[in-house]
């Protein structure tokens, strides 16, 4: 039993161990689980908490970072770094933990620790868009054992747009590609934007097709494509550039910056110079330490660069044309990636969270890696607005045909990017190449010319104001220019150093005779006298008005000089004194050719004119003695030479002046004894005479009137003659006759020389008979004694034969007896000496009036003047003349007493013809005639400037008399000049309707069209008859000038200086090409047809301005396209601004400015912008578009682009802008136009743009995940 019950209790034992064991068994196993659940649950929430620090590194860090924002960055109060739109550096891109939620603070043990760190992703290469050579450049230089290629290369970042540089396809030729296979060539406008290795899309009127160029012209605009198809273009449709992303250089590595420089190189240098590696990585290694904040910056950077050796001159430019566009046609595909300064909100951030045990060990950890696209809350606004904005824009390129103030990019000035300071795109402005003038200064390192608020511009033109092509005065020429100024009197140019000879002076304020404002071309030769021609028109400028002056001239008479204002013959011819008296004027009652006809009647006032004098009407001279009101009485016509001829009302009146040639002359006589005159100079003289000389010289032998037979009244050997007595009728000899001279007593055979040395009331004392070969014999009663020498003080400086002048009257042919005397001529005779009487003035019974001079008394010691020779008959008594010569600097204001045209003396035989003249004082100077310079000028001669210049003075003047220059700004200054042609005369009278012109010669004129200057009116021709020289199919008045009545003889101006052609075919409203031979016309511009104003931008194939399909510049500036018939003239106009505008296009020939901005899924709200429109015949539209579609040649409808069904386009014409209805896109483009309203032209304000002054878009955008990695 006792046994049994330790059985049974063994048993127990044993069963609560197995039990004990089972229970063990399980047990255990569960514990652990459940320690194993445990850590499991530990470890999750270590993971967790590890995931939790890194996520609030990263939003951290994107807090941070968001203040980079441009929004942002623009807020007032904005602080550095985070206070600059334009520019990005590393420093915006630190995670800064300063002052961090103390949960969120590194700690040990079992704290969380968390870092974080940002990457620019515009510090990247997108991938996207790099050529394939920069990608292997990039992973070549990467070691991806220790760097991770993420940190260089990027699919994520941003550019403003994805297309630009867009151009229109104006031809398409099929062809291979480089390395064979199907191509186009696509001909463009533009191709400088379009390299090796682009990527471009074609767009016409459905999907756009995608391709790349892969060839260029390299002097050309055309472009080889593959990848397009030929269905898939058409002429007219759109090209354009895909733009590459862009790499910041503030933010970009070394690594990266090296990569994008290594390899750039100039087409015409690619096998000499390109950066090569070194130079990429030491001019890498320069840039990551600086921070740049322009473009500017940059380049002055690269030209330090150079100066150091780092870089070559090439390098330098290559790699300034890739900061903009490395697809750009100069880098010939070696081109990488554009660079900017700024960031574009895309940032990598990178965190990482970690978990520990007490004692250290790591217990859990998060790495987290995205990249977002940062967007504030709350409304953004993107802005354009500063003149950096512009150009940046303008480098990608955004726009065509415009320019952007106020610095000069051109002039590397540097262009503002405060917000604040004013700044504006307006159109570009144009460049005159017109008619290809001999100087042409455009300014190009200025946007809208020179600034004159320093002085006058001096401007080199000894090629304009020469004396060549044996002239003795200047070419025609004429002078051109734009100005802008708010002065009211100012010298617009002075050629000259005097005030009143040789001169050209343009200028502007009040007239002084008509009141009012004027604009005045005044013309003045070498004469001496105060009076100047001159092209007057009243007009009162507007201040601060861009004004565009021209000036031509080709002489001083009427008909030789005209002024332009705006492109348009402006103002009338005149003749003025210095006291503002008028010298010009018109007939007001037509004339008959006919030499009765007396009296001249003018049209308006002729008090200007001197009291008696001459004046021209066509080709006649007409003197007149008298002035009584309005006419010219006591006419004589057919004046100096010339014939009377009829005249019509209207005709030109213009004070009598020329330029006549000091002649070479020899006078022979009809009896071969007596000996040859000859006048080959002009002398000094300077003799006065001894004694008196009376106005009747000739009295008789004892008495006038003797018994017949009359005895003898003067022995031979008689040393005195008495002479009739004064009671009889006779001469008072002591008044009459000098106290001593020479005497011829009787006639012919009969007559004997004899000198006597006193006088009496009724003798002459002390003769000395028999003299000079005549014979000493008896003179009977009733002989005539006349005076037939006289004695002077000297004679030294005198010709001899010849004939002298004493006051008023002529004495000769005389000839030098000792060193004070003067004698008349003998001549041989049937073996004998017969002397030959000397003919003074009007000496009755005696030679008639061979001189044509008045008898008159002469008193002691009165001046003995030489006569000379002219060529030609043009003097006449009393004109007031100016000698000069080759040195006009030598000149001398001398007035004509007398002229007689030797051939009309009736005694010889003059060679060559020519007049004779004497003045009233003497010379300072002998005038030796050479049949060029030496000359005489009365004015206005014809003449222009004698002496040659080597300036010409804009906006002021070297003369103290001159209006002050303005202040303002000059532009487009252009001087040219050409042959006179003198030969341009009407040669016959025209009324003012005829169409047929006749004229001298046509030689040298454009067989093509032109146009003339005749007086004031302004004649168009399309063509010339050189058989008969004529013009035809004449446009009598053109250019606003009027219709008027033209002479025989009158001067005419070929305007050559002008581009003019003719239509030869009619022209439709709606044409595009301008049937003509456009000799002269620049390669693009504007053409001023009928009222219209046609812009062109080529000369087409066909050889006429053109402008293509996708553009209508009829009707430029505001004008009214018109039909215009065959034989219309066209003339190549100035220009101030381009106007481009086409409604509804996106052909490269217009001309439009360009904004662009990426924001992925942002909703668009609105857009504004500023304006200033310098008068109100201006304006400006905007254009909107979303996501880069629909062509901009699509017509607005102001709501979104939806595939198959349109739209997409939105039209805004005031600055308030409008609503684009929050439409979601991920891009905006916005196109600015330029419009210039209907009688912009005809107001004048047509001169003006415009001005664009920036615009704001505001926008909602979400941030963007473009990337997440978590691990």
């Amino acid at each position: 039993m006792i046994a049994a019950r330790s059985k049974r209790r063994g048993f127990a034992l044993l069963m609560v161990i197995v039990v004990s064991v089972a229970l063990m068994a399980i047990a255990i196993p569960f514990a652990i689980s459940m320690r194993h659940q445990e850590k499991g649950a530990q470890g999750g929430m270590d993971r967790a908490q590890a995931r939790y620090a890194s996520l609030a590194g990263r939003n951290h860090a994107l807090a941070g970072v968001l203040r980079g924002h441009e929004t942002t960055e623009e807020a007032r109060g904005a602080t550095a770094p985070f206070n600059s739109p334009y520019t990005d550096g590393l420093d915006e891109f630190q995670v800064n933990w300063t002052g961090a939620v103390a949960s969120l603070e590194m700690q040990d043990g079992s704290g969380r620790l968390r870092s974080s760190s940002l990457q620019d992703e515009q510090g990247k290469v997108n991938e996207r868009t790099a050529p394939p050579l920069l990608l292997d450049r990039i992973k070549a230089r990467v070691d991806e054992r220790t760097q991770d290629l993420r940190d260089y290369i990027t699919q994520w970042n941003g550019r403003p747009t994805a297309y630009g540089a867009a151009q229109t396809i104006r031809g398409i030729v099929p062809g291979t590609a480089v390395a064979g296979g199907a191509a186009l060539t696509f001909y463009l406008d533009d191709a400088s934007s379009y390299g090796e290795g682009a990527k471009v899309r074609v767009t016409w009127a459905g999907v756009p097709q995608y391709g790349l160029v892969d060839a260029v012209n390299p002097n050309g605009n055309d472009v080889t494509v593959t990848g397009i198809g030929e269905g898939d273009s058409q002429v007219g449709a759109l090209l354009e550039l895909e733009v590459r992303h862009f790499v910041n250089l503030n933010t970009a590595s070394a690594l990266v910056i090296a990569s994008c420089l290594e390899g750039l190189g100039l087409r015409n240098k690619l096998t000499e110079d390109t950066v090569t590696k070194a130079e990429a990585d030491n001019l890498a290694a320069a840039i990551i330490k600086k921070k740049f904040l322009t473009y500017e910056e940059f380049v002055e950077f690269l030209k330090e660069q150079r100066g150091l050796a780092v870089i070559t001159q090439n390098d330098e430019v290559a790699i300034a044309i890739n900061f903009s566009n490395p697809n750009a046609k100069r880098l010939a595909g070696t081109g990488t990636m554009p660079f900017t300064l700024s960031s574009s909100n895309y940032v990598t951030v990178i965190a990482q969270g970690v978990q520990d045990f007490p004692s250290r060990a790591v217990s859990a950890l998060s790495d987290l890696r995205e990249v977002v696209e940062l967007a504030p809350a709350g409304m953004l606004r993107w802005r354009v607005k500063s003149q950096y904005d512009f150009e940046r824009m303008l480098r990608i390129p955004q726009g065509r045909f415009v320019v952007t103030w106020p610095a000069c990019v051109a002039n590397r000035e540097v262009p503002s990017s405060d917000r604040n300071a004013a700044a504006w795109v307006t159109t570009k402005l144009g460049r005159d190449e017109r008619a290809a003038w001999k100087i042409m200064n455009h300014y190009d390192n200025t946007i809208a010319g020179v600034s004159t608020s320093k002085g006058a511009i001096q401007q080199r033109a000894s090629k304009i104001l020469e004396i060549t092509n044996g002239n003795v005065d200047i070419e025609a020429g004429a002078a051109e220019l734009w100005i802008k100024t708010a002065s009211t009197s100012f010298t617009i140019f002075d050629a000259g150093t005097e005030e009143w000879s040789n001169r050209l002076f343009f200028t502007y304020g009040p007239d002084l005779v008509n009141g009012g404002n004027s604009l005045r071309f005044i013309l003045k030769d070498s004469s001496l006298e105060h009076t100047y021609a001159e092209c007057r028109h009243a007009v009162t400028l507007v201040a601060d008005r861009w004004y565009h002056f021209g000036a031509f001239w080709k002489g001083t008479k009427f008909g030789h000089a005209y002024m332009t204002l705006d492109g348009l013959p402006v103002g009338n011819y005149g003749v003025w004194t210095e006291a503002g008296g008028s010298r010009h004027t018109t007939l007001q009652t037509a004339l008959v050719a006919l030499a009765t006809d007396n009296t001249v009647v003018a049209a308006g006032a002729i008090s200007g004119f001197p009291a008696t004098g001459a004046i021209q009407i066509g080709s006649e001279t007409i003197e007149y003695a008298a002035i009584s009101g309005s006419s010219f009485t006591g006419c004589v016509r057919g004046a100096r030479g010339t014939a009377p001829l009829v005249h019509q009302i209207g005709s030109g009146v213009t004070i009598c002046g020329y330029t006549s040639k000091l002649a070479a002359g020899t006078l022979t006589f009809t009896n071969p004894s007596v000996p040859a005159i000859t006048w080959d100079r002009l002398t000094v003289g300077g003799g006065q005479t001894v004694g008196q000389i009376g106005a009747n010289t000739l009295t008789w032998v004892v008495t006038s009137t003797p018994v017949s037979p009359p005895p003898v009244g003067l022995p031979m050997a008689a040393s005195m003659l008495t002479v009739a007595p004064p009671a009889t009728g006779a001469p008072d000899i002591t008044v009459e006759f000098p106290p001593t001279g020479w005497l011829m007593v009787g006639s012919g055979l009969q007559g004997e020389v004899m000198h006597y040395t006193g006088r009496t009331v009724i003798s002459f004392t002390g003769l000395t008979r028999g003299l000079f070969g005549t014979t000493d014999k008896n003179h009977l009663d009733g002989e005539t004694v006349q005076l037939w020498g006289f004695h002077v003080t000297n004679n030294t400086n005198y010709l001899t034969p010849t004939v002298l002048a004493i006051d008023d009257e002529w004495f000769g042919p005389v000839m030098k007896e000792g060193t004070d005397g003067w004698r008349g001529f003998v001549i041989q005779r049937n073996g004998m000496t017969v002397p030959v009487p000397m003919f003074r003035g009007k000496q009755p019974g005696v030679g008639g009036n061979l001189f044509g001079t008045t008898n008159a008394a002469h008193v002691t010691a009165s001046n003995v003047y030489p006569t000379f020779g002219l060529a030609d008959q043009q003097a006449g008594d009393g004109d007031t003349v100016t000698f000069v010569e080759q040195n006009a600097t030598t000149r001398e204001e001398r007035l004509i007493k007398h002229v007689r045209w030797v051939p009309n003396l009736g005694i010889g035989t003059a060679s060559p013809p020519f007049h004779l003249a004497s003045l009233g004082s003497f010379t300072t100077k002998e005038w030796v005639p050479d049949n060029l310079w030496v000359r005489i000028l009365k004015f206005p001669s014809g003449e222009l400037m004698g002496v040659p210049q080597q300036l010409m003075t804009f906006a002021g003047s070297t003369i103290p008399t001159a209006p002050a220059g303005f202040s303002g700004l000059l532009d487009e200054m252009r001087l040219t000049n050409g042959p006179k042609n003198l030969q341009f005369q009407m040669s016959a009278s025209i009324d003012a309707t005829v169409t047929t012109v006749p004229i001298l010669s046509v030689g040298g004129m454009d067989s093509e069209g032109g146009a003339i200057l005749a007086g004031d009116e302004i004649i168009g021709y399309a063509g010339f008859d050189a058989t008969s020289n004529t013009l035809i199919n004449c446009t009598r008045g053109y250019l606003g000038t009027t219709a008027a009545v033209h002479e025989l003889g009158d001067r005419v101006f070929n305007m050559a200086f002008l581009a003019i052609a003719s239509l030869t075919a009619p022209v439709g409203i709606a044409d595009k090409a301008l049937p003509c031979v456009p000799n002269n016309f620049p390669p693009e511009g504007y053409v001023y047809v009928g009222t219209e104003l046609i812009g062109y931008t080529s000369i087409n194939g066909a050889g006429y301005p053109a402008f293509p399909d996708g553009c209508d510049f009829r009707g430029a500036f505001g004008t009214v396209a018109a039909t215009h018939n065959q034989y219309e003239l066209i003339y190549a106009f100035p220009f101030r601004y381009y106007d481009r505008f086409t409604a509804n296009s996106d052909d490269s020939q217009t001309s439009w400015f360009g904004a662009s901005q990426r924001a992925t899924g942002a909703k668009w709200a609105r857009i504004t912008w500023e304006e200033v429109l310098p008068n109100p015949l201006l304006d400006i539209q905007v254009r909107v578009r979303l996501n880069s579609e629909p062509r901009w040649a699509n017509v607005p409808t102001n709501r979104p682009y939806v595939a198959g069904k349109g739209g997409g386009i939105w039209l805004f014409d005031a600055p308030t802008g409008g609503v684009l209805g929050n439409t979601k896109a991920d891009g905006i483009d916005v196109r600015v136009d330029f419009v210039w309203l209907d009688n912009a032209f005809a107001n004048g304000e047509w001169k003006d743009c415009a001005q664009f002054r920036g615009l704001a878009v505001e926008y909602e955008q979400e941030p963007v995940i473009h990337y997440h990695e978590e691990k």
